[in-house]
């Protein structure tokens, strides 16, 4: 009975060393990903040169220049500075909406 537990118990310390090797390993080949938020960062920080460089411009131009679907776009709007961006409606054609910067008062 006592060898039974012996075996047991050696058993369940290899298979700890085991998973902890696997762990190990996994860890060095895994590629490092991108903090949570670094490509909305980024991806803000071009909608905001684009609008310096363009002024207003349409959903899906900047969809299309950032290569994002429509989905994307509606996310990254919500995480936008409602203090230095606009979203309003294109004149004429109410189905288009366009993004600007507000103008900045110093």
């Amino acid at each position: 009975m006592e060898a039974t537990q012996d075996t047991l118990g050696e058993n369940d310390l290899n298979q700890l060393r085991l998973i902890g090797q696997l762990r190990e390993a996994a860890q060095k080949t895994a590629t490092p990903t991108p903090l949570q938020g670094e490509k909305t960062l980024a991806r803000i920080a071009k909608i905001d040169e684009i609008l310096k460089a363009r002024g207003s411009t349409t959903l899906k131009e900047l969809e299309r220049i950032l290569k994002i679907s429509p989905k994307e776009m509606s996310r990254i709007l919500t995480k936008l500075d409602k203090r230095r961006f606009e979203l309003h409606l294109r004149p004429g054609d109410n189905r288009e909406k366009v993004l600007r910067l507000k103008v900045q008062i110093r």
